[in-house]
């Protein structure tokens, strides 16, 4: 199925001309991404209306009932939401105009702002005790915590990290893959499932030293190339939300105010490990 240049169609055609000429460019959970944006928020709304026939006031309108819907017990959606949604509407909306054989009514769209919230870093108060909490219960989820204050990686990377990607000789770790859970649509209904696909970007895929502590430490607990990380099996795999939890429960086992798993990479732990690891044990 291709888009035939001068032909005018509705959303929903053109849409689906748009998801197929970006495929080749994009990782499959980004497409699943822009599948669930278009079934869920832009064909209720834009459908069976002609592409050549929208104007600014349309856009207007649809983006106003993102923010600010009709229904009493309607949704409001995030700022960043609504602005990842309008993004694709742009999107599609300029595929169908270059094109096809009409001229753009839209030279504008609306910009959506997105407030900036605190980032939540823990102190270093709170690093050294969440730090020896995890040494002194050496679970492979705890570890995994503990490898992630020292190395910056996302929890994605350290759910999809397996024992051949750390190489305690040369004291580093590279990461070739991150995890997880999209959303797939069938006959049934959405489900989701967990995906472990490379990084989301080139730059992602990188080599990070160890802290000869951590090296070290990690290094009694060694399981098979194959092996996950987190769980010691060639088979079995935790992901995300998960390990999510068992931070949240390690976090408060330190009496440590409720923080996010993203925050460990804000920054990664700059000073040595040696301290803390010697301590502890």
């Amino acid at each position: 199925m291709r888009y035939k240049e001068n032909e005018n169609g509705t959303f929903w055609e053109v849409s689906e001309f748009w998801l197929e000429a970006v495929r080749p460019k994009l990782k499959e959970s980004s497409m699943v991404k822009y599948r669930n944006i278009i079934r869920v928020h832009l064909l209720p709304y834009f459908k069976g209306r002609n592409m050549a026939e929208l104007g600014r006031a349309d856009i207007l309108s649809f983006c106003e009932s993102l923010l600010c819907p009709e229904e009493e017990n309607g949704a409001r959606l995030a700022p960043k939401t609504a602005a990842d949604i309008m993004a694709v509407l742009k999107a599609i909306y300029r595929f169908s105009a270059k094109s096809g054989s009409f001229e753009s009514r839209i030279s504008e769209w609306p910009s959506i702002s997105q407030p900036r919230h605190p980032l939540r870093i823990l102190s270093q108060t709170e690093q050294d005790r969440l730090s020896s909490y995890l040494v002194r219960h050496p679970t492979f989820s705890n570890l995994g915590i503990l490898f992630c204050l020292y190395t910056g990686i996302r929890i994605g990377e350290i759910c999809a990290l397996r024992w051949k990607d750390i190489s305690t000789e040369e004291r580093s770790v590279q990461i070739r893959r991150t995890m997880q859970r999209i959303q797939r649509n069938s006959q049934r209904g959405a489900k989701t499932e967990i995906l472990i696909s490379s990084p989301k970007s080139d730059s992602s895929v990188r080599k990070i030293p160890l802290p000869e502590e951590l090296s070290r430490l990690i290094c009694g607990y060694r399981q098979s190339d194959g092996s996950f990380f987190l769980t010691g099996s060639e088979n079995r795999y935790m992901e995300p939300r998960t390990l999510q939890n068992h931070f949240k429960s390690a976090i408060s086992a330190c009496g440590i105010p409720a923080a996010n798993f993203h925050c460990l990479r804000h920054p990664y732990v700059k000073h040595t490990t040696k301290n803390i690891i010697l301590k502890s044990r």
